[in-house]
Order: structure tokens, then sequence, then C-alpha cells
């Protein structure tokens, strides 16, 4: 898939499925086209179109573009 790197995954909108896969977790929902993370530190707010990004660390954080 174009929107999926091994570092990276754009929220679509509709791939929860991929988002899913990436993430390794079902912690999450989806409410107008904003995907919510819930991480240990907090939730993270993804706009549809933009990346959530898989740091060094294993940790996640998010991107408006692909890295």
């Amino acid at each position: 898939m174009k929107n999926v790197s091994e570092n990276s995954i754009q929220w679509l909108g509709n791939n929860c499925c991929e988002i899913s896969d990436f993430l390794d977790s079902h912690d999450f929902n989806h409410k107008s086209g904003t995907l919510i993370v819930h991480l240990a530190d907090g939730d993270l707010h993804v706009d549809k179109g933009n990346y959530l990004v898989r740091l060094s660390n294993g940790n996640v954080t998010l991107s408006e573009q692909q890295t």
C-alpha cells in the first residue's frame, strides 16, 4: 500500500485494520475523520491525511508527511 511504510502509516479515515496492524494494538477510535490513539502518556489526535510515525525508540508520534 502506498500509504504505509516500515515506519509510518497515513490515516485515510477508513483504514482501521492497517492502523491496528501498524500499532499492534486496538487501543484507538475515530470520530469525524480524526483518529484518536490512546497512548500511555495521553491521546494522540490524527487528522485524516496525516501520518503516524514509529520512532527508533518504538514510540509513536504524529507527522504531516510520510517518513
